[in-house]
């Protein structure tokens, strides 16, 4: 149901973005041409949902929590275009993201690239893949040989977000900022690049992410090694050895 739905809401806003070229070559503002796409797609995902499962919750990226049934039923976390400012620059890396939370756990996740045609979906205890085929994190372990990803830097990161930076990216043999938090922890899931940090990313950018790279067989914690990831948006993951380096960085900085 979860990749229907996003299916279903990609195709305008694929199409929105053949749309976006013609922007940024006009004096006219691509941010309110994105913001408009996105809560089309938002529109769709939450109307098609809904209707399968009328006592579910929401909480989406860009409407905040709505409220169908009880405070404790199932809970789809939503965004409906991760990599936004890739979207208004006319770079086709974004995606749509779909969680189900189960109490207190995820327990389903999709993250959709629509320009590629690639789902990466995983269901708790049953594995990640990528469209059909199973998916598993990167064997790598030596850390001067991983490909890491971190978040967008610019002038609304926090401070803690460079120091790590400058303490890991001396040790590893590339960092990458692909500007859509989603899509970086598919890529860590399917082997692409080797584990990932992450400061202040929110429920809807990591909850399907996270699922991925726990049933390809990676190791997801927050930057203390403990279990409120999701809560503080706060993120290391990658296989057990890459995973152990991040955290051994993370605890040397001042």
């Amino acid at each position: 149901m979860m990749a229907r739905s996003a299916l279903k809401a990609s195709r305008l806003l694929v199409r929105d973005f053949g749309e976006i070229e013609n922007l940024l070559a006009s004096p006219k503002q691509p941010e309110e041409f994105a913001a408009v796409a996105a809560r089309r797609t938002e529109k769709i995902l939450c109307e098609t949902l809904h209707e399968l499962y009328p006592t579910y919750n929401f909480l989406v990226g860009s409407s905040g929590m709505m409220q169908h049934g009880e405070a404790d039923a199932p809970c789809w976390i939503i965004d409906p275009l991760d990599g936004t400012q890739n979207f208004l620059h006319g770079l086709g890396h974004f995606s749509i993201n779909i969680a189900l939370r189960e109490g207190s756990s995820i327990t389903a996740g999709i993250v959709y690239n629509p320009l590629r045609d690639e789902l990466f979906w995983a269901q708790k205890g049953i594995g990640t893949f990528l469209n059909q085929q199973r998916i598993r994190v990167s064997g790598q372990t030596q850390s001067l040989k991983c490909i890491l990803a971190a978040q967008s830097f610019g002038h609304q990161s926090v401070p803690e977000a460079y120091r790590a930076l400058q303490s890991i990216a001396g040790h590893v043999a590339g960092v990458r900022s692909w500007g859509a938090t989603s899509l970086d922890c598919a890529y860590v899931a399917s082997g692409r690049c080797d584990g990932i940090w992450l400061y202040k990313a929110q429920p809807w950018e990591i909850a399907a992410g996270m699922l991925l790279i726990k049933e390809a067989g990676g190791f997801v914690t927050d930057h203390h090694g403990g279990t409120m990831a999701l809560e503080r948006g706060d993120i290391l993951a990658g296989n057990e050895r890459i995973h152990a380096f991040l955290l051994r960085q993370m605890g040397m900085l001042p």
